[in-house]
């Protein structure tokens, strides 16, 4: 698994982060957006062109600088391993609980 990593982050509107295109990246594939404070978020690659990689940054992009925040590409899709423990429980976008329950 090859890792990618940019500081060249153009823009930012909603939750769409407009970053310079990388080679070989791929549409779905997932992405850790490091604030300039160190927090990391979870996206999405949503749009690839020669110009531009497109990416859905799930939790928003309030308070984050382009100049200091950086986008690493993990090099896989987003994947979520099923069970029969997953039957009759609420899970949010990402497969985490979100009822409460065990």
């Amino acid at each position: 698994m090859v890792v990618r990593e940019t500081t060249r982050l153009k823009s930012a509107r909603g939750s769409l982060l407009i970053a310079e295109s990388l080679p070989g990246v791929k549409y779905g594939e997932i992405v850790e957006v490091t604030t300039q404070a160190g927090e990391t978020r979870l996206g999405q690659v949503v749009d690839v062109s020669r110009e531009v990689t497109v990416i859905q940054v799930f939790g928003g992009l309030s308070e984050l600088d382009l100049v200091k925040s950086s986008v690493r590409l993990k090099g896989e899709t987003f994947r979520l391993p099923v069970s029969s423990d997953m039957l009759g429980r609420i899970l949010d976008g990402m497969g985490r609980p979100i009822d409460g329950g065990p």
